[in-house]
């Protein structure tokens, strides 16, 4: 009849039952690796922002430098950038892990001030195409119109720093401040910084060592995934070693925690060694 219910019978009924907790136990054991993922690719990032330096200097002879720049407008010879142009350099300096960019732009009165390296080709890359996707706003603030070109003897300053593995996870911003002495140092934004100062890319100052969090999305997400599936081998090899050396002692007729021999054990008895009950295989192996 159309009003009658269906009742499940109790073995589909628990089928039912067993497939829910495989799948709250699917969950909750890729919930943990998801969690562990992150935790793992922000200490990867932060240990880098302690033990990876991007110095431009001599001793940064293994960090890889690349330079862009462009005129203030834009499209002008770069022999003119003293005659009434502004100038907007960038540099990226980058290691495995790290990655480092200073951007300057200056008004035209201070134009002429910006070392032009004399190995730069005729037509350079842009540093609006140099630059980062995920650092360009705020290294390239003019760019974006968020931030008034300097006037015309002004000099404006941006430092973007970005930390991880296999793919940049975290970054942070450095300002230059200017103290109650008049002298110049750099301020970390986005970070936890540190007391130790090391050099870093151009700029004849010290940063701070700062432990970044603010988020480059795709790279937090691929280093999540990496890390990931690493804690789920990792936490998966030991259960399946147990699971086979548990499955050999069974074969051997030994108890499968402590290796004890059960061949003359009373059916339906634990381990009288360590407790541990025993497979219905091997009770009826035993018997």
């Amino acid at each position: 009849m159309d009003g009658d219910v269906r009742i499940p019978c109790p073995m589909e009924m628990a089928l039912r039952q067993r497939s829910r907790r495989w799948a709250v136990r699917i969950a909750r054991a890729a919930l943990v690796r998801v969690v562990f993922g992150v935790a793992t690719a922000v200490v990867v990032a932060w240990v880098l922002a302690v033990t990876v330096n991007v110095d431009g200097g001599p001793i940064g002879g293994r960090v890889s430098v690349a330079s862009a720049w462009r005129t203030q407008p834009a499209n002008i010879d770069r022999r003119d950038v003293a005659e009434g142009v502004g100038m907007l350099e960038l540099k990226r300096f980058s290691r495995a892990g790290a990655v480092f960019l200073e951007s300057y732009a200056t008004g035209p009165e201070q134009a002429g001030t910006v070392y032009i390296e004399p190995t730069w080709p005729a037509r350079p890359l842009a540093p609006e195409e140099l630059a980062d996707p995920w650092a360009a706003a705020a290294v390239l603030p003019w760019s974006a119109g968020s931030v008034a070109w300097p006037g015309r003897d002004e000099t404006d300053a941006r430092m973007v720093d970005g930390r991880g593995w296999p793919r940049l996870a975290l970054w942070c911003e450095y300002s230059l401040v200017t103290d109650d002495k008049l002298q110049l140092s750099a301020v970390a934004r986005g970070a936890i910084e540190l007391p130790r100062r090391v050099q870093k890319g151009r700029w004849s100052g010290v940063y701070p060592v700062a432990l970044p969090y603010r988020v480059i999305r795709g790279g937090l997400m691929i280093d999540t995934a990496v890390y990931g599936a690493a804690w789920w081998v990792l936490l998966l090899v030991p259960h399946a070693f147990r699971g086979l050396l548990g499955r050999r002692r069974h074969r051997r007729g030994l108890c499968a925690v402590c290796a004890y021999d059960l061949r003359g054990t009373q059916v339906g008895s634990p381990c009288p060694e360590c407790g541990a009950a025993l497979p219905s295989s091997l009770l009826r192996a035993s018997g």
